[in-house]
Order: C-alpha cells, then sequence, then structure tokens
C-alpha cells in the first residue's frame, strides 16, 4: 500500500499548466476529495492541482485495481489472503465507498506561506463490524463442519465471501474519523504541502476502513479474532 500512496503524493510535486480559475480553499479541499476517493469533479481537479491526471490514473484508471489490492493485502497483515481474495474484497469495499460512505469539511484553517490546514470529518467503510460478522459466520461454519478449520486455503476463500458480504451489510462508521492534509496554493495551482504522506495514508484508511491508524486498525481485527476464537473454544467443549 505504501508504494501507491509514496507515489501518488509523489504526483503533486511536478510542475503543471496553470488553470483559467483557480478554486477557492474551501473548493479545492473539496474537488480534492471528490476527485481522488470519488472520481467526481474530475475535470476541475485536473485544471485546478498539480498532475492530477497522473493521480486519477493511479487511483481510477488502469493502475486501481493493483492498487486496491494492494491495499487490501497490506492491511489485513492478520489473514492469509491472495491476490483473488482480494480482489472479491476490494469489490464490495469499493461498492460501499462509491454509494455509502460521505464526508464533509470540519474547518479550514490558513497557514503560513499560502498553506491551509483542512480537516476533514469521514465517514468511511465499517470495516470491523464487516468483519467481526465474517469471523462470527466462519467460527459458525467451523462448528458444524470442524475439519474446515484445517483447511487453510479453503479458509481463506471462504472469509472473503462472507467478508464482501458483511461489508456491505455493515455500510458505514456512525462516527466519523478526523484527518487533516495540508493543501498548499502555488499561483492560481493547488498542489499537497511537503511531509503529507503520512496524512493520505490515514485518509485513504479512513475511507476505506473506517479508521486512520494501521496499527490500532490491526489491533481491533485481532481481537475480534481473540474474542471470537475464545467464543468458538468454548463452544466446542460444550458440544463435547
Amino acid at each position: 500500500m505504501k508504494k501507491w500512496l509514496v507515489l501518488l503524493f509523489s504526483l503533486f510535486f511536478l510542475t503543471a499548466c496553470s488553470s483559467s480559475k483557480a478554486l477557492s480553499e474551501k473548493e479545492a479541499a473539496s474537488v480534492f476529495i471528490d476527485a481522488i476517493i470519488y472520481n467526481k469533479q474530475t475535470q476541475l481537479f485536473k485544471e485546478n492541482f498539480v498532475d492530477a491526471t497522473e493521480a486519477l490514473k493511479v487511483m481510477h484508471g488502469k493502475d486501481e485495481e493493483a492498487f486496491t489490492q494492494e491495499l487490501i493485502q497490506g492491511i489485513m497483515q492478520t489473514s492469509n489472503i491472495s491476490k483473488d481474495e482480494a480482489a472479491t474484497i476490494s469489490s464490495s469495499m469499493k461498492q460501499v465507498l462509491k454509494e455509502q460512505t460521505k464526508y464533509q469539511i470540519k474547518s479550514v484553517k490558513e497557514k503560513k506561506n499560502h498553506a491551509y490546514e483542512v480537516t476533514y470529518e469521514i465517514y468511511g467503510v465499517d470495516f470491523i463490524q464487516g468483519f467481526k460478522t465474517a469471523m462470527t459466520n466462519m467460527f459458525e461454519q467451523m462448528l458444524k463442519n470442524p475439519a474446515l478449520a484445517q483447511d487453510t486455503n479453503n479458509l481463506a476463500k471462504e472469509l472473503a465471501v462472507e467478508l464482501s458480504q458483511g461489508l456491505k451489510d455493515a455500510g458505514i462508521v456512525k462516527k466519523p474519523v478526523e484527518v487533516k492534509v495540508e493543501l498548499t496554493k502555488e499561483k492560481d495551482k493547488w498542489r499537497i504541502a511537503n511531509s503529507q504522506l503520512k496524512n493520505l495514508q490515514n485518509l485513504t484508511l479512513a475511507f476505506w476502513f473506517g479508521k486512520k491508524d494501521q496499527q490500532d486498525f490491526i489491533k481491533e481485527t485481532m481481537q475480534v479474532i481473540t474474542d471470537l476464537s475464545n467464543e468458538f473454544q468454548e463452544k466446542m467443549l460444550q458440544g463435547q
């Protein structure tokens, strides 16, 4: 996931031609999210952001599939997810992302040297709830068929199927994730300010997974597995 974010980030530092009408800071903040996340307002994005065309290729063009699959494989370090299974999960995630997620601009604060700190409130995909639902269904299947627990390849496939449906059912988080990103204006063009790679990563996580810290996200997924594993073991003992 990191290499794709680095690529996306680096694109905003290339030179580009100026547009006929500059966007205000709040308009730029909105167009940036609409284009990068939702593939909307792309013409305004191309006209007003540095080398936006290449950025859109990464997020919504020929490189999109590789980006989304690597994103899922990178974040789900707790599971043995193949490229095919990641593709199954990403398809459902993109559906929820495009159709249900939302955001609002909480504030735009002017800083030095034509820089503006934008605070977004993001209602992203409720991945944790979808993951919990999927794992619960998986454990219930293993209670009915204990041999399934020994088949790691089949387990991964079943998890991809269950998680895809679980994500659709879970929808978006109820409490928004707050993320800050700094935009800088140079003449009548906008670019992402220096040292914003971490904030861009947080932004991506917030929309795709409903969290903004990868380590906290992994801890939560591990806790779901631990809690359900303990519950599963208790039920197994009760059934003996």
